[in-house]
């Protein structure tokens, strides 16, 4: 008998550590799997900011180039100096309205990601159509492509 319960003690004993292992593998696995749902999510979000960003950014920078270009010909709109110079480091939405003391910087965490997508987006768009219709008006005379990168 003595053999007997030290084989139940045994397996008991091993089905106990086993259950450890499983229950701490288990664990890990989520854990590990939060960490990458999280950076997954946070990257996606980066790269859709990134691109948007960047797209605003090229085209600013071909008004910038152009001014820079044109001053030494002619001279371009004072509203045109001024946009530029607002825009001297980029299009953003959330420094513009916390600037203003419309919101609060701490509001915009928040608010949903899309709306404040969506705000930059009409932001960004309102500066280079400005920029677009400036432009037209002083390289009318010129044959001038901005949107295609024809300068």
């Amino acid at each position: 008998m003595d053999d007997c319960e030290e084989i139940e003690h045994s397996v008991e004993l091993s089905e106990r550590n086993w259950n450890r292992v499983i229950n701490r593998a288990i664990k890990a696995g989520y854990r590990e799997g939060v960490e990458e749902g999280k950076k997954s999510v946070f990257q996606e979000g980066f790269d859709i900011g990134y691109k948007d960003a960047f797209e605003t950014a090229f085209v600013l920078g071909k008004y910038k180039g152009l001014a820079t270009a044109m001053s030494n010909d002619s001279q371009t709109l004072p509203a045109t100096d001024d946009v530029l110079e607002k825009t001297r480091r980029g299009a953003c939405y959330v420094c513009n309205e916390s600037t203003k003391s419309k919101v609060k910087t701490d509001d915009f965490v928040k608010m949903p990601l899309q709306d404040i997508r969506n705000g930059q987006k009409k932001y960004s768009t309102r500066i280079l159509e400005t920029l677009q219709h400036q432009f037209d008006e002083l390289t009318s005379k010129h044959v001038t492509c901005i949107n295609n990168a024809v300068l």
